[in-house]
């Protein structure tokens, strides 16, 4: 049952759609870059109210030419907030929806305020009003009028400016030359004159929002609320992020706004379940194909690879036999070097994630960086994949040589990697789940994993959903479908729970523990970056079970997964050859759990279905009986029939081993059920309902607490063993280390590499109180090294590396900062700085213009990663045995 919430914001949904019917009844006079919304339905497909898209129930023509972009309006913000209060008249009806656009009453301001607009969801848009006063800058009525936006409830930095006027009255917030930023909340501030003389009048305001008029043609539903909200908010970010020929990579504008491939695979990915958008993601391939010329990025070395991927996912989907033709070149132009130097020590990869696992970002060999060996090995695990999938997609294009070719690189590269001294155990997340994608390990070396690093829930998730994409797919790869399904909610849940439209850059499943639905995240991130959308390909393809077993689906497989804890899923995709529909089911029939499906589908294809059906804790209980194809016993094929029939193995459309196989052998309606004998829903089975396969979160450092009555004072408590003063002595360290720690240094990391940031010298005081104190004197001094505002770039975040030179000996770490204004707050991130897992729970520091000492307690050497949600500040560390 849907809840409260979910029910008012569809109807809120609604609104917006009828408000669309109502787009020429105002006469806003700036010309506008697109045309209007036209030859649409509003509601001619099914409502889907876990979806964030306003407009998924609209559908236009089949003629429309989809490659010229429209726009609509929206009038009615979800809230608002005016400050001070008593400053505007007329604000309620701005909210009405039984006020149409054209009747809004006209809104008064009467003195300085703000006026916070939230519109409830992002959109793809730009600001604009109608008044008719003049409200630009210099006017002679001395009227001060600013506009905002952000994806969040803070202006975003440099996103403030006038508006500009057209025709007599229409006002727009014009940010950049395309205009549409990532727009959730808009701000407008008024300055008047203090005497009360003057007022202005706003006649009314809507945001006007950008669409590519393309329908949805996939469909998602699962007995899990999460996990169907899940499948269109990816959707829903891939689609505002559609251009007349490309994906855009981020939807605020922030100079990277510009098809890059490897971004690119998970957004194309969901592009086609959800769109089946075989135009434009061929005309994303061919811009950037660096096989043909040099593209944004592509020297990341992962990113042509995972272009391969995506001109791979290109053929399977759609049976483009001649635009694969020519992208197979490519391929093997991109692949053959990184066959050529596989393993080779200290490639100059320059970024694999944002993760500190992977390197945190940029590590150019340039800028005197370098990436982790995790990082190394993750692209090793890439190029055996890319190997693989490339020898089955050409043996199914009729290319059996090169096939043959690339099957045998594969094969020696696989060799050659688990023969290095660090496999298995050496391996990290990243570069163990890579390596299951590629089909590397056999069932001893995947459990290995399985009962260590990928069964950590503090440390399952990637700091992005983009490389969290193939940590789900590793974990569906390995069978372990529980812990894949749970991984979603962990691993996408934050912006899911906070955001109202798209999934984010960057984020944490601990940030939940600190924000709030619209809050400003650590770091900018981008709050509508398709990247993070791979998950809703992967729900279509592994859990929903519609894969291509030939190009362009002329034969395909549906395996939709079913268990105890997700007893349903249902799920289409509009293929080249038509519509291929899911719906199956698990429920309890006496003593048995009884599986039912329906397929619909124009084509032939087969029916997989699993031996044994699994309880939430990863166990297998029952057997499958007898399976019925329309009510008549079927013929059941193994997982090596269908293997041999359709090629060399590959980890493209992995075939799982646990499956059985009924044939479809001609397009049409299939009803197939079977019974799991001795699976009866004991007590124990109902308790385990209620589980996650994850254990409970296991911290090995504990958060001591955040002291905010020492102030200054406390580094005689904090620091009683030694300390490291930050630019203390007139902007200089004063560094006096007890003999447990080895070194301190505090860095910035990013595009130019490591650096060592600027100190900054605050003063001197005999009674400021903040201030630290000084041996042998009254006098107190302060310095600093952080910034103010809220930054992003690729120098926003702080690191604290503390080197223990007594393994096993427990210290205490404390932080001291002193905010120099009201609004700053950071988070600290913690890490073991040897493997960089998560080893406490992240915290917020906030209101410390006072000070606040933060204390950690652990037994290694640490590295603490400080995220700015807005401006950070970093005075000194203390240490001290606990």
């Amino acid at each position: 049952m849907l809840t409260l919430h979910l029910l008012c914001f569809f109807a809120f949904i609604q609104v917006y759609e009828a408000s669309l019917k109502q787009l020429n009844s105002l006469e806003y006079e700036a010309p506008e870059p697109y045309q209007e919304m036209q030859d649409f339905c509003p509601d001619c497909n099914p409502a889907v109210e876990l979806s964030p898209d306003p407009l998924v129930a609209t559908t236009w023509d089949s003629d429309i030419d989809g490659s010229h972009l429209q726009y609509y309006r929206v009038f009615h913000p979800l809230k608002y907030k005016v400050s001070p209060s008593d400053a505007i008249t007329g604000i309620e009806h701005l909210l009405s929806t039984e006020k149409t656009p054209s009747s809004m009453i006209p809104l008064t301001i009467s003195k300085s305020c703000s006026l916070m607009l939230d519109w409830g969801v992002e959109r793809a848009a730009w600001l604009e009003l109608i008044s008719p006063n003049n409200i630009l800058p210099n006017n002679t009525n001395h009227i001060g009028v600013q506009a905002a936006i952000s994806e969040f409830n803070l202006p975003y930095p440099g996103k403030t400016k006038s508006l500009v006027r057209y025709g007599n009255h229409t006002y727009r917030l014009e940010t950049n030359k395309h205009l549409h930023e990532g727009i959730r909340f808009t701000w407008l501030y008024f300055d008047l004159p203090e005497d009360n003389t003057v007022s202005v009048q706003i006649s009314n305001i809507s945001l006007v929002a950008k669409i590519k008029p393309t329908n949805y043609s996939g469909y998602f539903r699962s007995s899990s609320e999460t996990l169907t909200k899940t499948w269109y908010t990816g959707a829903y970010g891939v689609r505002l992020n559609m251009e007349e020929n490309n994906f855009n990579t981020v939807l605020v504008e922030r100079g990277d706004r510009v098809p890059i491939q490897g971004d690119g695979h998970p957004t194309v990915a969901a592009a086609l379940v959800a769109f089946s958008s075989y135009r434009l993601v061929k005309e994303e391939l061919d811009q950037t194909d660096s096989g043909d010329h040099q593209v944004v990025d592509n020297g990341i070395m992962a990113y042509p690879l995972y272009w391969c991927l995506s001109a791979m996912d290109y053929f399977m989907e759609s049976g483009d036999i001649d635009t694969f033709s020519i992208y197979a070149k490519h391929i093997m132009k991109i692949l053959d070097p990184r066959i050529n130097d596989f393993l080779t020590p200290d490639l100059d990869i320059q970024w694999f994630g944002w993760d500190d696992r992977l390197g945190n970002g940029w590590c150019f060999h340039a800028n005197g960086d370098r990436c982790p060996k995790e990082a190394h090995f993750a692209l090793a695990g890439l190029v055996v994949r890319v190997c693989k999938d490339f020898a089955r997609v050409l043996y199914l294009a009729s290319m059996p040589f090169a096939s043959q070719k690339y099957q045998k690189s594969a094969q020696h590269l696989g060799r050659r990697f688990v023969s290095i001294q660090q496999w298995p155990s050496g391996f990290g997340i990243h570069s163990a789940t890579n390596a299951i994608n590629a089909g590397i390990p056999n069932s001893n070396e995947i459990e290995y994993w399985m009962k260590s690093i990928l069964n950590d829930r503090v440390n399952i998730c990637s700091f992005s959903q983009f490389n969290q994409y193939w940590i789900l797919q590793a974990l569906g790869n390995a069978g372990r479908m529980e812990h894949a399904l749970a991984s979603i909610e962990l691993c996408w849940g934050t912006p899911l729970k906070l955001g109202r439209g798209c999934f984010w850059e960057n984020s944490s499943p601990e940030w939940l523990s600190f924000m709030k639905d619209g809050d400003a995240a650590p770091g900018l991130q981008s709050y509508c970056h398709p990247w993070a959308s791979g998950v809703t390909a992967w729900l279509s393809h592994t859990l929903g079970g519609i894969r291509p077993l030939l190009p362009g689906y002329k034969t395909f497989l549906a395996s939709p997964y079913v268990s105890v804890s997700y007893p349903n899923v249902e799920t289409s995709i509009l293929t080249p050859q038509g519509k291929i529909h899911v719906n199956a089911s698990l429920y309890v029939s006496g003593e048995f759990y009884r599986l039912r499906a329906m397929i619909q589908s124009p084509v032939p294809g087969y029916f997989g279905l699993r031996h044994r059906f699994t309880l939430p804790n990863g166990d297998q209980h029952g057997t499958v009986g007898m399976v019925l194809l329309n009510r008549k016993s079927a013929n059941v094929l193994n997982a090596e029939d269908i293997k041999y029939l359709f090629g060399v193995s590959s980890n493209l459309w992995p075939i799982p081993e646990d499956l059985v196989f009924v044939k479809l052998n001609e397009g049409g309606i299939f009803h197939i059920s079977a019974d799991y004998d001795g699976a009866s829903l004991t007590k124990t089975n109902r308790e385990l309902v209620a589980t996650s396969p994850f254990p409970k979160p296991h911290y090995p450092a504990s958060i001591i607490g955040i002291d905010v009555e020492s102030r200054g004072d406390g580094l005689l408590v904090h620091g009683r063993d030694g300390y490291y003063l930050i630019g203390y002595d007139s902007g200089k360290d004063i560094v006096q280390l007890p003999d447990y720690i080895q070194n301190v240094t505090v860095l910035q990391h990013g595009y130019p590499g490591w650096v060592n940031p600027e100190r900054k010298f605050i003063g001197a005081s005999a009674d400021e109180k903040t201030f630290l104190p000084t041996v042998n004197t009254s006098l107190r001094k302060l310095g600093m090294v952080g910034f103010d505002e809220p930054r992003f770039a690729e120098i926003n975040n702080f690191f604290l590396h503390i080197e223990s030179n007594q393994r096993n000996r427990t210290f205490c770490l404390s932080v001291y900062f002193v905010a120099t204004s009201d609004e700053k707050r950071h988070i600290i991130r913690s890490m073991d700085l040897n493997n960089l897992n998560v080893i406490a729970p992240t915290t917020l520091i906030q209101n410390y213009t006072n000070g606040v000492w933060w204390t950690l307690r652990y037994n290694e050497s640490v590295r603490l990663r400080l995220l700015d949600i807005y401006g950070l500040s970093i005075s000194a560390i203390g240490f001290a045995m606990c």
